[in-house]
């Protein structure tokens, strides 16, 4: 596995390989509670260039109270694509509260402390869960 970084084209860029993936220890995969891992890469990276920059992680129990997320990724585009486009993608959602989320997904998915909500509830269109890459979310 290797990170792709520095650029907004899947041709571009620097590649970077992956040393090892460290998995929360209490993630689920029945829930995905718990759905965040680190990736270690073999090298570092220069993050003081114009499409590399580090993001500032909030501190624990503090999470984002209002306001859009920014999401980029290279995921497909549409339910059952099996291509991903070569430009990387974004998309601007809003937060949704946690207890409005929670009560609208009853009986679909338990929405627990360590998960938070993004997306025009009740109304979608725009989203980022297309395919099985990961994406990278910016408050």
């Amino acid at each position: 596995m290797s990170v792709r970084y520095n650029t907004l084209n899947l041709n571009s860029g620097t590649l970077i390989k992956v040393k090892s993936i460290k998995v929360h220890e209490q993630y689920s995969n029945v829930t995905n509670d718990n759905d965040i891992a680190l990736l270690e890469t073999v090298a570092s990276m220069n993050l003081n260039q114009t499409n590399a920059a580090a993001a500032k992680l909030p501190a624990k129990g503090n999470d984002p109270q209002d306001g859009d997320l920014f999401l980029s990724g290279w995921g497909t585009l549409h339910s059952g694509d099996t291509t991903i486009p070569t430009n990387l993608q974004k998309v601007t959602v809003p937060l949704t509260n946690r207890s409005v989320c929670a009560k609208a997904y009853t009986g679909v998915v338990d929405i627990t402390e360590n998960m938070f909500c993004a997306g025009k509830l009740g109304i979608g269109g725009v989203d980022s869960c297309q395919g099985k890459k990961k994406l990278n979310l910016v408050n």
